[in-house]
């Protein structure tokens, strides 16, 4: 019901790149931000069905829904992932098309997931842009610089996306 008092955040998505359950355990605390940011504080969480998602934290305040990004199903399944190459990626924009996002939030350094989010017609996209074909397919920065250094790069580009991206105070 729109009213003078609904919620004018953006309805968004969260895309996880990586398919191991600790990958998406320690990403929580960047989502839960997100979600913060979101309307309704909630976000669909878009993650291979590798990350049990729906054990580890579909039953979270902040989860709308959880949308498997089916690439990589695995190897004892002996069968190809629905969002597998371009035609899967394609395929995956125009599911996600239908949930109508505001915004959509890519965990990635990969470039075809702003293909996804370009497919979805998602107005704003949010992403590392670490490239240039990256910040071309994305609407905004800031940018942030791909680690280099000795420690985990994913974890790194992922604390930096999220300070450059969510450590501003809320407005509502």
């Amino acid at each position: 019901m729109a009213g003078p008092h609904a919620d004018k955040r953006p309805r968004t998505a969260v895309l996880l790149q990586w398919v191991g359950m600790g990958d998406l355990v320690w990403h929580v605390p960047y989502f839960r931000r997100v979600a913060e940011t979101s309307q309704g504080g909630q976000v669909s969480l878009i993650a291979s069905p590798t990350v049990f998602a729906p054990q580890l934290v579909g039953h979270e305040p902040w989860v709308r829904e959880i949308v498997d990004f089916d690439r990589h199903p695995r190897r004892h399944e002996g069968r190809q992932g629905r969002h597998r190459g371009v035609l899967g990626m394609f395929r995956m924009g125009f599911e996600l098309r239908e949930k109508q996002f505001d915004r959509i939030v890519l965990f990635t350094n990969y470039t075809n997931r702003s293909l996804v989010a370009l497919a979805a017609k998602i107005p704003e996209r949010l992403g590392y842009g670490t490239t240039w074909l990256q910040r071309r397919l994305l609407s905004h920065g800031p940018w942030i610089t791909r680690y280099k250094g000795r420690a985990v790069g994913t974890y790194e580009d992922a604390t930096s996306f999220g300070i450059g991206h969510f450590s501003k105070p809320l407005s509502r």
